[in-house]
């Protein structure tokens, strides 16, 4: 009697186990996934910070965002036509090219599809499209479509005191050539001074 009822408690560890084991698995596996979307998504907002500093220092420096060194040739020859898009659209296309090179390693399951480099007068813009593959279907199904397809913008405003000094004085020499504009200044700095 004591025998069969060793048996039977084998066999019920034995079914428990079979239902237990895989919901485990199916748990461990979505902890997994989800370690490693958290990982690539730390990690391309990271990565994004970091060259969106870097294309910053290149714009607005001439720092070569790969060796580090500035530019001193570019800076000195850079034409006063630079932000209507003489030579920012080749700044733009480095800009991409060389974030493309440095977000293409370190994810686990995300993959970025698309990087779109803008340069304003007083602001860099980057904005990097990228989707998160999971291979196993059900676990995919848990994350929600616009976790994986995702699209980050990274913004950062800089302050060149040389190029907007060099406008200004353009401005003003150019005003000074049209007629009546002294004498419109003129006017500004009386009416000024009455307010004073």
């Amino acid at each position: 009697m004591i025998r069969d009822k060793k048996a039977c408690m084998e066999g019920s560890i034995t079914v428990e186990a079979g239902l237990l084991v895989p919901f485990v698995i199916l748990v461990i596996v979505t902890m997994i996934f989800l370690s490693f979307y958290l990982h690539d998504a730390v990690h391309l907002d990271a990565m994004l910070h970091k060259l969106t500093d870097e294309a910053v220092n290149y714009v607005a420096y001439e720092v070569n965002p790969q060796s580090g060194l500035v530019q001193y040739e570019n800076a000195i020859h850079q034409s006063i036509l630079y932000f209507a898009g003489i030579s920012k659209e080749t700044k733009e296309r480095i800009l991409e090219s060389y974030c493309k090179e440095q977000l293409e390693s370190g994810f686990f399951i995300t993959t970025v599809l698309q990087i779109q480099a803008d340069i304003d007068i007083s602001m860099v813009k980057i904005k990097v499209k990228a989707h998160s593959q999971i291979p196993v279907r059900w676990i995919s199904s848990l994350f929600p479509q616009n976790l994986k397809s995702r699209t980050v913008t990274m913004k950062k405003s800089y302050f060149k005191r040389e190029e907007i000094t060099r406008l200004l004085t353009v401005a003003s020499e150019t005003g000074e050539q049209i007629k009546g504009v002294s004498e419109a200044a003129e006017k500004v700095k009386d009416i000024v001074n009455k307010i004073r």
